[in-house]
């Protein structure tokens, strides 16, 4: 049973691990929570809660197969308080690994707010998951509440076809912390596409660092149909760091967007958070646009909205590096303009990538260190790679 809350008091210690192995667990009481709960009778009537630290939720695969969590066809479960199949309350150290999170494609079965809901969690890693199909309930993939602080690890994690046609939730969607003035989420080696009228990521924690990522952007296919709006949306600012990644843009319908990236954008004068700490970094990335409009009103796709008015420093800003493929060429110097490209950057043709929207023939920029220099790293994929070439490598 592990931390499923099954019973009136604790089944579990500090430092536990739990595994399970493949079956789809689609019934009511298949569903997993994790958090505080009681030792004793006496600590039930004194309201003297356990709160679980470093847990481990682990999948185990076996011949290529791993467990899938699946919302039922009917019914909604009460450990989970109807909110999700994966319910991370009160607690610190959390990690949920190597498990399929999906929805039903038929029947009534309720959820309310994701795949994977978050309220309370300390320092929780979500690691080589899928999460999958909750478009069909309105509901987002991952959802965290204002209540979590430290650091969020979103690693080696699909997210698709989530969102809904009436939200719009996302395939990702963090708050703030109301809390941790340096709440940080941070999405490494992730593949995040085909979200439903909302966004691929969307974060207004205090600080995001997105390295190592595909974000894929989908195409409405008939009239009316809403796909992902932003690629990354990061509405309230704060510190931002996107190294590394690969942005597709498509036309994803009327009602949308056509930036891949977004930020600060819902911030203006007067209503900025200039308590949390802000800097904007976007280096070493590869922006592709697959359609010159992305609605049947011909608004072009652009690769930025970056609110020009946020309250970064200049000497906090980086915006260096990029590779943009398929783009309009018309170029503004102004920091916030649809024609933006920042510093260092390069333009280049379909014909001069290769299926991995890499260049065919590699350009140094001006910042980064090169491959063989005493700062030069290459550890994983899914870290940074300090590299003086344009566009993201890996």
């Amino acid at each position: 049973m592990g931390p499923f809350r099954r019973a009136l008091f604790t089944q579990w210690k500090n430092g536990d691990v739990f595994e399970i192995y493949p079956a789809i667990y689609e019934g009511e009481d298949q569903q997993i929570y994790i958090g505080p709960n009681f030792d004793s009778e006496a600590d039930y009537s004194s309201k003297n809660a356990n709160v679980p630290k470093n847990i481990t939720v682990r999948g185990i695969t076996v011949n290529g197969v791993r467990p899938v969590i699946k919302l039922p066809a009917t019914g909604a479960s009460n450990a989970t308080l109807g909110q999700s199949l994966i319910y991370i309350d009160k607690s610190e150290g959390i990690t949920i690994e190597n498990l399929e999170v999906i929805s039903n494609d038929t029947g009534l079965g309720r959820i309310g707010k994701a795949g994977i809901y978050i309220n309370g969690g300390k320092n929780v890693t979500l690691r080589n998951l899928r999460i999958h199909g909750f478009e069909n309930r309105s509901a987002n993939g991952i959802f965290g509440t204002s209540d979590n602080s430290g650091t969020m690890l979103i690693e080696g994690v699909e997210l698709s076809g989530n969102g809904g046609g009436n939200g719009p939730e996302h395939n990702i969607y963090i708050n703030y912390s109301k809390d941790d003035s340096k709440f940080t989420v941070k999405m490494l080696g992730s593949w995040s596409h085909d979200a439903r009228y909302g966004h691929l990521f969307k974060s207004r924690a205090q600080v995001n660092i997105l390295e190592g990522n595909y974000f894929q952007g989908s195409r409405a296919t008939k009239p009316g149909e809403m796909r992902e709006s932003y690629l990354v949306d990061v509405p309230d600012g704060g510190v931002l760091t996107a190294r590394n990644n690969i942005f597709v843009k498509t036309a994803s319908g009327d009602n949308t967007n056509g930036a891949s990236l977004a930020y600060a954008a819902e911030g203006s004068i007067g209503r900025f958070d200039t308590t949390r700490p802000w800097a904007l970094t976007v280096e070493h990335n590869t922006f592709v646009a697959f359609t010159q409009y992305f609605d049947n009103q011909k608004h072009q796709v652009y690769p930025f909205l970056l609110n020009a008015i946020a309250p970064v420093k200049a000497e906090n800003i980086n915006v260096n590096g990029n590779l943009f493929v398929g783009y309009c060429r018309k170029k503004s110097s102004l920091y916030g303009s649809p024609g933006y490209f920042g510093e260092g950057y390069m333009m280049a043709d379909f014909n001069a990538i290769d299926q991995s929207f890499r260049p065919r023939k590699p350009q140094p920029s001006k910042s980064g260190l090169a491959p063989g220099s005493l700062g030069y790293q290459h550890k994983q994929s899914n870290v940074r790679r300090r590299t003086n070439a344009i566009g993201a490598r890996d």
